[in-house]
């Protein structure tokens, strides 16, 4: 067969077929496609609303306890940061850290619109957070310091990025080998959080070690909320396509997981 008898043969073949058929959409009637269109939009606001939870999770705060405080402070937004709170939190005084730190705790927790959060990033505030959380010798005001950058991380990606270029991330894995449960599972909450947001912050915990320290507690732990925060992380650690997060990194604690069902 020649080039012009298969050109011919081509044309003929293209004429038979209807003209239906030579669309991706065939035989579907503008009612199905209209259907086929919304059931699209569902599952990509079902991934994105998923992928907002993943984002999203953090300690729920024992806010009973923070109403029972009669302080009125805690919801006035324009008072919290009055120069006499910012220089308790800049204080070497611990007694007027502490207050500072639990009163800025207890306003995160009420806050609405990211409003508390706007402002302490405008003051320059987070780089304070996280050298209390990395040097301070009180317990009580680490437990607080990991409060507010844990809940700081589960905002938006902006609020993220600050936390991550003040060099909050090293310090979180550090913590979780640290005594105080408390203190371990807001660290692991703001590291799940941390990762979730995007591929290179999962890759930079993955290149601190985050997860041989996350082995040691799954290993070590017998609180059924640590372990559950500890494999939510991970799951978080785990997550993404483009790129893949490092094979060498995660397969560490592939034969645990199997294992934990069976506990």
């Amino acid at each position: 067969m020649n080039y012009k008898e298969m050109l011919s043969s081509m044309e003929v073949a293209t004429q038979n077929i209807p003209h239906e058929a030579m669309y991706k959409n065939k035989g579907m009637t503008s009612i199905e496609m209209r259907k086929r269109r919304e059931i699209d939009i569902i599952q990509l606001r079902k991934q994105k609303r998923d992928d907002e939870i993943n984002k999203r999770r953090n300690i729920k705060e024992n806010i009973d306890m923070f109403i029972a405080d009669d302080d009125d402070s805690m919801c006035e937004s324009a008072n919290i940061f009055d120069e006499k709170n910012l220089s308790k939190l800049f204080s070497n005084c611990l007694s007027a850290q502490e207050s500072a730190m639990h009163l800025f705790r207890r306003r995160l927790c009420f806050d609405r619109g990211n409003c508390f959060v706007d402002e302490a990033i405008a003051l320059g505030l987070i780089d304070r957070f996280v050298l209390i959380l990395t040097n301070s010798p009180s317990v009580c005001i680490r437990r607080d310091a990991a409060s507010i950058l844990s809940s700081i991380v589960a905002g938006t990606s902006a609020h993220t990025e600050c936390v991550v270029r003040c060099g909050a991330v090293p310090v979180f894995i550090h913590l979780l080998s640290e005594d105080d449960e408390e203190i371990r599972e807001h660290s692991l909450l703001a590291i799940a959080n941390i990762a979730a947001d995007q591929c290179s912050y999962r890759d930079l915990c993955l290149s601190l070690d985050v997860m041989p320290a996350i082995l040691r507690i799954l290993n070590s732990s017998t609180e059924l909320s640590e372990i559950r925060s500890a494999v939510w992380t991970i799951s978080n650690l785990c997550r993404g396509k483009n790129p893949p997060p490092d094979f060498s990194r995660v397969s560490i604690l592939w034969l645990l997981l199997f294992r934990l069902p069976l506990t």
